[in-house]
């Protein structure tokens, strides 16, 4: 296990060297230990744990303007948030193909379809998100996520963890801008958001969390609720 998580650090650390960044994830991770023989001293254990990953960036953000905004905010008209045209072909265009792929896999008369069925939608970053996701495992912290206390050092491991990597790459000046998103599922962004809240008096940028931005919302159990119904529909 030590082997194992030397190897995966030393991957992040590659990574971060040959200039890449990217966000954390993290989730809680619940056991259910069942005792053989339940006494006064030795009964089932409800234990909590929390489970973290560091998945690199696929796409170069470095290109992109970050320092303002594109555009005043007041002036801003609804219909920019609407599909153009072009917008609109493509959507639709794209949901064909998906749509086709269903048919086709439990439709038996329309096998036929496969040959002319593309099987990657065309769009400007398709070679780059067509490359294999790079996801290193962090340690599992003894933390458990309903406790603001165990979130604040949850969140603080992380911070000690970045301030590491990038001194250790080489890119310890990129510590005084550095942002790194930080997913989790509806209920963990909340009390991940919290443990911030709770630091925002601290003295330093590091003690207040400042790296670690933004908390975001990933759809872990959303997806996995709609991978076991699929699942049950086959069956």
């Amino acid at each position: 296990m030590a082997e194992f998580g030397d190897f995966c650090e030393e991957k992040l650390i590659q990574h971060i060297s040959d200039g890449k960044d990217g966000k954390i994830n993290g989730d809680n991770l619940d056991l259910y230990v069942r005792a053989n023989d339940i006494r006064l001293d030795h009964t089932n254990k409800d234990i909590h744990y929390f489970a973290s990953d560091w998945t690199a960036d696929r796409i170069n953000l470095d290109k992109y303007d970050n320092t303002k905004p594109l555009q005043d905010v007041n002036a801003i008209d609804i219909s920019t948030f609407l599909l153009s045209l072009e917008e609109t072909k493509i959507y639709m265009n794209s949901l064909k193909i998906v749509l086709a792929r269903v048919l086709v896999k439990y439709v038996d008369e329309l096998e036929w379809m496969r040959s002319v069925i593309p099987n990657h939608i065309q769009h400007p970053l398709e070679d780059t998100m067509a490359q294999k996701s790079c996801i290193c495992w962090l340690p599992i912290q003894l933390k458990n996520e309903a406790f603001n206390s165990d979130c604040i050092q949850i969140m603080d491991c992380y911070e000690k963890m970045i301030s590491k990597w990038y001194q250790t790459a080489g890119r310890g000046a990129d510590l005084e801008n550095l942002l790194v998103p930080v997913g989790g599922d509806q209920l963990t962004r909340v009390r991940l958001q919290s443990a911030g809240t709770l630091r925002a008096g601290a003295h330093t940028a590091q003690e207040r969390l400042e790296h670690l931005q933004p908390v975001i919302c990933e759809m872990f159990h959303t997806l996995q609720d709609f991978i076991e119904i699929l699942q049950h529909q086959q069956w």
